[in-house]
């Protein structure tokens, strides 16, 4: 409370300033009631709503990894902790072991430097991962292998850090509900790119374009779980297969859009032996499917 001058007389006003009040009870009761309201009501559904919010900003802060962890244990080992602790696993360069977290025990890492450890893989799948944790990916020059198939806070931002990981080969954003096409179009600069897999995201929009433009613009990158020719109206689809059925030298460019090509790698069937007959009809039956 503090006192002024009204019409000759003294009045107290409440002054909202804790530290300068003199009354028992008062100002502080005021601003104590103000702090229990102000954000949040006291029904339920405000109390649910305040405990996510929380929950969401640990999360954050989980995945934040700081200047001394890095210092202490190197960049690469660093970012390996944080992500066993979220839940995911990593493999470095050189070896085949997965590490990352079992039974809430502490993953089999080295707690101090460890000399020149590079992480050539990362697999977030299922976890919580958000923006934060992305930040140190595009330093990881060594990581070939990223998957976050299932992860419903990574979007378009997180594509846009995934966009900048050089030597990337490999990435699944699979079942990833908040990524969108323009998420995609973010990875045009992956030149090292060799297989991109995006199954069961059907809230994307213009999926099917966007990824025959990055097909375009990255010519050694293959996409699994796209179906170009279901996308086709009747019409054109009949022509497509006609020309596939007729063996014409322009089948060899409409073959690949002819069917979910996510059943079929180019990569590992290429070696398989089959006759000149049988090509030509598992591609028909494949179209017309």
């Amino acid at each position: 409370m503090r006192e002024v001058m009204r019409d000759g007389k003294p009045v107290k006003i409440f002054t909202g300033l804790v530290d300068q009040s003199a009354e028992h009870v008062g100002d502080q009761f005021v601003t104590f009631h103000m702090k229990l309201t102000y954000k949040h009501d006291l029904d339920y559904r405000a109390l649910i709503k305040w405990a996510l919010d929380r929950m969401k900003r640990q999360n954050r802060l989980r995945q934040i990894v700081s200047n001394d962890a890095i210092q202490h244990l190197g960049l690469d080992l660093a970012v390996a902790h944080m992500i066993c602790n979220i839940g995911g696993r990593v493999k470095f360069v050189g070896s085949d072991k997965w590490f990352f977290r079992y039974a809430n025990l502490r993953p089999e890492l080295p707690t101090q430097y460890a000399g020149d450890l590079r992480l050539s893989a990362i697999d977030l799948s299922g976890s919580n991962v958000v923006f934060e944790g992305f930040e140190l990916f595009p330093q990881l020059r060594e990581l070939r292998q990223l998957r976050v198939r299932r992860c419903i806070y990574v979007d378009d931002f997180c594509m846009s850090r995934v966009g900048r990981i050089a030597n990337l080969e490999l990435l699944d954003v699979s079942e990833c509900p908040r990524v969108t096409s323009k998420g995609l179009a973010t990875l045009a600069q992956l030149k090292n790119l060799r297989h991109l897999l995006v199954h069961n995201n059907p809230t994307m929009e213009d999926k099917e374009l966007v990824c025959l433009l990055l097909e375009e613009h990255l010519p050694k990158l293959f996409i699994s779980g796209v179906n170009y020719l279901g996308e086709l109206p009747e019409e054109a689809r009949r022509r497509v297969v006609a020309l596939i059925g007729s063996g014409s030298s322009d089948a060899v460019t409409v073959k690949h859009l002819s069917g979910d090509i996510s059943t079929e790698n180019p990569l590992t069937s290429a070696g398989e032996a089959k006759t000149d007959e049988e090509p030509k009809k598992f591609e028909y039956q494949r179209a017309a499917a």
